[in-house]
């Protein structure tokens, strides 16, 4: 087995990870049956061959904190049949999962046999559907307006995969809210510099989300420490950190968007709808200044305007008291202006 070389991601707050490509070439040969077994990881994402007798077992585990599409793509199959037939073999890899993706079946046992492959894995589902009936809410708080400096296919930037993006300008230290619930999935934090330079691309502090639906949301340019924590299960509405502007930017602000990545190691933004009280929502528009979302302690929330899923009150801290005190579970008293559940133990 070999790696092949495959290209980087330049935003790497966007993609945390990359698609891998491996060449195997594993044989079976006439002769006495014997065991073999050959395995090739890749981020943390591993393919294994495990040949027995005639017949070669294909699977893929996965340690990264989301689901993975995997792909193999046989460049010839000499003397095997492949169980499916269905080609190239795709399989979605739960976390901490070890699946089949194909078995390969030695046709003629006087003779030999060989099946070279190619193997590829991507962040989620390639195949997972948008939800468009959902509304996004507006995903900053605060009590100022903040303008949308660069929307849907914004020449400087949002162009190609990155056409369904949005950038909100807006002060450092404006509480980045959760536009939709998920679980957060990565977290690029400690970045301080902020510029044009080509390496900056890779040094957004970030949080990403996995959607309901098997899509992604990226929150970008935050300042230093979020708060959240790899596995949280985020509500639309709370507190994901604060605004900041690190890495590839010009000027403070928040870059959000909804993408999927596919198999050939691409991502692409979707087209998104944000949440004003109609079912048919509306899409920001540049140059125009939006009031803040509705923030999970009730700031700025008309009654009925947070989710239905929204708890009432979560489990996992006890909620800010009447004189802006936390009181913790551990019986800890905070004062602060940070959600309870980002300084609770």
């Amino acid at each position: 087995m070999r790696l092949a070389p495959h290209p980087q991601r330049l935003w790497r707050w966007i993609a945390p990870s990359c698609c891998a490509h491996l060449l195997v070439a594993l044989s079976l040969f006439t002769g006495s049956a014997r065991a073999e077994t050959r395995t090739d990881c890749v981020h943390d994402v591993c393919i294994h061959a495990a040949r027995n007798d005639d017949r070669v077992v294909i699977e893929a585990s996965n340690r990264q904190p989301v689901p993975v599409g995997v792909r193999v793509k046989f460049e010839q199959l000499s003397n095997v049949q492949a169980v499916p037939a269905r080609m190239p073999a795709e399989r979605i890899v739960p976390p901490g999962k070890r699946v089949l993706i194909v078995t390969l079946v030695r046709q003629n046992a006087r003779a030999a046999a060989s099946f070279p492959f190619n193997w590829q894995w991507v962040w989620g589902d390639p195949g997972a559907r948008h939800a468009d009936a959902v509304r996004y809410r507006v995903p900053f708080g605060g009590v100022e307006p903040r303008v949308l400096t660069q929307g849907v296919g914004g020449k400087f930037s949002h162009t190609g995969q990155s056409q369904y993006s949005f950038d909100f300008a807006m002060p450092v230290g404006t509480p980045i809210l959760a536009a939709r619930s998920g679980k957060v999935v990565n977290v690029a934090d400690g970045y301080t510099q902020a510029g044009t330079a080509q390496h900056l691309l890779r040094e957004a502090n970030a949080v990403t989300i996995l959607q309901d639906d098997g899509t992604f949301a990226t929150y970008a340019h935050l300042d230093p420490g979020s708060g959240v924590r790899l596995g949280m299960y985020i509500y639309a509405g709370e507190v994901l950190g604060f605004s900041g502007n690190t890495g590839f930017s010009t000027g403070p602000h928040l870059h959000f968007s909804v993408w999927q990545a596919g198999y050939d190691g691409t991502t692409a933004t979707l087209p998104i709808r944000f949440h004003d009280g109609t079912s048919a929502g509306f899409v920001p528009r540049a140059s125009v200044a939006y009031q803040p979302g509705c923030h999970e302690e009730g700031i700025r929330c008309e009654p009925g305007d947070l989710p239905q899923e929204f708890p009432a009150r979560r489990k996992d801290f006890v909620e800010r008291s009447e004189d802006g005190t936390c009181r913790c579970k551990n019986g800890a008293i905070i004062t602060t202006h940070l959600p309870c559940r980002m300084v609770c133990p």
